[in-house]
This record gives structure tokens, C-alpha cells and sequence, in this order.
């Protein structure tokens, strides 16, 4: 029996007990450390990269963390630790990238370019807009109007972070390259770092979308996309040393952009994008709106049983009526 463990990292962490950064384990995949030579942190390229090199299989975790595994990687024949790979649409599309996109947009309107915040953001969300048309960007996948609070979260968000849906996210990452190069300086280096990192985040998005059908990734691709999430990686670095000094804070370096890369180290095995997390999202909004409709009227002791009558209902009349008008 082939086993998988889908979940994001909060339930990984919290349920399975796989890491906890309090106690000096940051990864769950692997053997990485908070500083010194394996650090999380290090994005040089494989063999050479210290943490990966210390990847998790089953018997390695088992033998460093012994009765302090979760019962399931204990007594479950062939499930362990090296079946879980990290949900890439919470350590991706909603993790790493938001961080990118959020510190280059605050960048541009904030440091870059000349009016004031509110005016730079208008001018930017034109150029969005209009190279949503330019690269064929779905309707669905766009930001309708981007707002100060969803690049900068009030003045409690120190780093900014994109706010959206993963689908948002992959939208602009097709267009964010085209748009950050009608605002930047060319003579600029850090701006030429930004750039190259932008249209790796794009086509790193191209190559999971390419093979979204296949069990593996193909091994050419996987190549490219272990080498393009390891130099976004180092990039991101780059601009945190020089930035951050300069006192401004527009990019950060999370443990989620460190499960990027393991989730490119695991594509030459099994696909990343079968283990995202995207159905439970989808079932969590239908069920907050059906817990929304059973709640008028109700006490809180009958709502969960409406709202299980009510889905027990769809589901029997899903299975009864054939007709083209229901589906």
C-alpha cells in the first residue's frame, strides 16, 4: 500500500508533533539547522547544500527521534516521515511567494517610485491590469483592485506579505516580471536580482503546471525546477543583506520558502502539486457557507446537525437526478 500524508504545516506540526522550532528543530523534512553549517537558511545548490544532504528517510527519523514519533510512523507499515511532502500551495502559493511579491510591491510604491503610497499603488495597479490582458490572465485569477492593507497589513506587519488566494498569487506571478520592469532602475543591481527572481517564481509555476497530470515530475524539468527554487532562494538572501541594513524591510527569508525547496528536491520522486491542499480549501469555503444558512433560528447544539441534513440531502440528490439542468 502506497501511503501519502497530506495536511499543511500547522496540523503537521501541532497533530504529527513533526517540528518545533522552540525546541530547535525547525524542518520536518529534514535534519537542518538553526545556524552553522546546515542551516535552513542555505540555498547553495545540491550535493553541496548541507541540509539536504540530511533529508529525512524513515530510518533516520526514526532512529534520531525514537518513541517521540507520532503512533501512526510506528505502527503503520509503510508510513513514515518520508511520505509526507510539504503542501506547496501553503509553503508556495500562499507562503513564499506572497512574502516576494508583498516586499517588491511595497518597494516599488514605498521607495522607488516618486508620489506618495497611495498614488504609486494606482499607478501600479494599472499595470497589472494591463498586463493581465497582455499575458492572458483568467478573470478568476486576478486581483480585482489591490489595496495598501493587503501588501502592508497595518502598522503591526513589520514585513510585508500579499494577502489572496493561491490562484491570485499564480495570476501575478505571470505578470509581475513585466510589471516591475516599467517601474525599476535598470542601472540597479539589486533590481537586476529582484527581476531574475521574479521570472523564476514564473517559471517555476510553468513547469508544475506542465506536468500537474504526471505521477513525477519529468527528470529535465525537475532539474530546472530544483535549480530555479534554490536561486530564488539565494536571491531573496541577497536582497535581506543588502535592504534590511538600509532599514528597509521589504523581503524576508521563512521556513516556507525553505519547504520550496524541498518540495523541488521531491518532484524527481512524486508530483508536489498531488499534495496540495487546494480540495480541503475549497471544502472549507462551501462548508462555511452552509454552516452560515443553518445558523438563523437555530441553537448552537442543532446547527451541526442541520447543516449535516442539509449535506446529506445534496449528496442524495446528486446521486438521484441525471438531468444536464442539475449538473
Amino acid at each position: 500500500m502506497l501511503w501519502s500524508g497530506q495536511f499543511d504545516l500547522d496540523f503537521a506540526q501541532s497533530r504529527f508533533h513533526l517540528a518545533d522550532p522552540l525546541s530547535g528543530i525547525p524542518c520536518m523534512c529534514c535534519d537542518g539547522t538553526n545556524s552553522g553549517p546546515g542551516c535552513w537558511t542555505d540555498c547553495t545548490d545540491p550535493p553541496a547544500n548541507g541540509w539536504a544532504a540530511k533529508t529525512y528517510t524513515n530510518e533516520s527519523f526514526a532512529a534520531k527521534h525514537g518513541d517521540s514519533r507520532h503512533r501512526l510512523f510506528r505502527v503503520l507499515v509503510g508510513f513514515g516521515v518520508a511520505n509526507f511532502v510539504a503542501d506547496i500551495l501553503h509553503c508556495k502559493w500562499l507562503g513564499a511567494d506572497q512574502y516576494i511579491h508583498g516586499g517588491v510591491l511595497w518597494l516599488l510604491i514605498r521607495y522607488v517610485m516618486p508620489d506618495d503610497i497611495e498614488t504609486n499603488l494606482g499607478k501600479v495597479v494599472v499595470e497589472i491590469k494591463k498586463a493581465y490582458l497582455t499575458v492572458g490572465v483568467l478573470k478568476k485569477d486576478q486581483y480585482p483592485n489591490l489595496k495598501r492593507t493587503q501588501i502592508k497589513g497595518g502598522h503591526a506587519a513589520k514585513l510585508p506579505k500579499l494577502k489572496g488566494t493561491g490562484q491570485q498569487c499564480k495570476g501575478l506571478s505571470k505578470v509581475m516580471g513585466l510589471v516591475f520592469r516599467i517601474c525599476w532602475d535598470p542601472g540597479d543591481a539589486m533590481h537586476g536580482y529582484i527581476a531574475e527572481c521574479l521570472d523564476a517564481i514564473r517559471d517555476t509555476d510553468r513547469i508544475y503546471e506542465s506536468s500537474r497530470n504526471e505521477y513525477r515530475t519529468p527528470p529535465a524539468d525537475s532539474k530546472r525546477l530544483i535549480e530555479l527554487t534554490f536561486s530564488i532562494g539565494r536571491k531573496i538572501s541577497i536582497l535581506i543583506d543588502y535592504y534590511h541594513p538600509r532599514l528597509i524591510p521589504c523581503f524576508h527569508f521563512t521556513i516556507k520558502q525553505h519547504y520550496t525547496m524541498h518540495c523541488a528536491l521531491a518532484s524527481a520522486y512524486t508530483n508536489p502539486v498531488h499534495n496540495e491542499c487546494s480540495s480541503g480549501e475549497n471544502f472549507m469555503k462551501f462548508t462555511k457557507i452552509l454552516l452560515r444558512g443553518c445558523m438563523y433560528g437555530n441553537p448552537p447544539a442543532r446547527i451541526t446537525n442541520m447543516a449535516i441534513l442539509k449535506y446529506v440531502k445534496g449528496f442524495e440528490l446528486k446521486n438521484k437526478e441525471t438531468a444536464k439542468w442539475w449538473k
